[in-house]
């Protein structure tokens, strides 16, 4: 993005590890909950400032379908998962032919949900290990939006404290067919500051000095 950064590369390429780390626990997870194989794409960290945040989305106005959690704890903001329509009906498709094919009509509706919450917990759980943090999310609600709207309130609440947002997206594909899901975090400016703080001690946790 352009213009300064309000964070190091150092303090991003962290922000990069703790959401590596995160993110092959929940591709575990998904992998098994669908019953094959799922990669993950290398995390991207987007530092926006306002006047970018209105145009990263311009081109996003199709509606998908995204379970929307709340950050509690040490570590507030949002969190979201999102898959295009056809891509959510491959999840629910796949979880429903794992769990025997025998799921009713309603729980396989609310399969998304479900594996929303389980890899929105798996993820955080990481993190906590990692990073000492204690961070939980609330009950997801799931939404059909665009990415911009769906974005617009977290990013505001962000701007109301910093001159720049941290977005932070992990990208899932499952094989063979390549279906792919996002897992995006929006953390408050306070809570930011306290993963970071984490680094130091993590750091020398792992032997790689300060």
């Amino acid at each position: 993005m352009n213009g300064p950064t309000l964070y190091s590369e150092e303090q991003l390429d962290y922000l990069k590890e703790v959401m590596n780390i995160g993110a092959g626990n929940a591709s575990t997870a998904l992998s098994q909950l669908m019953g094959r194989d799922v990669v993950i794409e290398m995390p991207r960290i987007l530092e926006v400032s306002i006047a970018e945040a209105h145009s990263l989305f311009g081109g996003a106005e199709e509606p998908v379908v995204c379970a929307g959690m709340d950050l509690v704890g040490d570590v507030a903001g949002t969190l979201f998962f999102l898959a295009q329509d056809e891509e959510k009906n491959k999840i629910e498709a796949y979880v429903g032919k794992y769990l025997n094919g025998a799921m009713k009509k309603e729980a396989r509706e609310s399969a998304f949900e479900e594996v929303a919450n389980i890899i929105a917990g798996v993820f955080l759980t990481a993190v906590h290990d990692y990073t000492g943090l204690h961070v939980y999310h609330t009950v997801p609600v799931v939404v059909r939006d665009a990415v911009e709207a769906l974005f617009e309130e977290p990013i505001s609440t962000v701007f109301t404290a910093a001159p720049k947002a941290v977005i932070a997206e992990i990208e899932f594909v499952s094989l063979p067919d390549g279906m792919r899901a996002l897992l995006s975090m929006i953390p408050t400016p306070a809570a930011l500051e306290k993963i970071l703080g984490s680094m130091k001690g993590v750091r020398q946790g792992y032997g790689m000095g300060e």
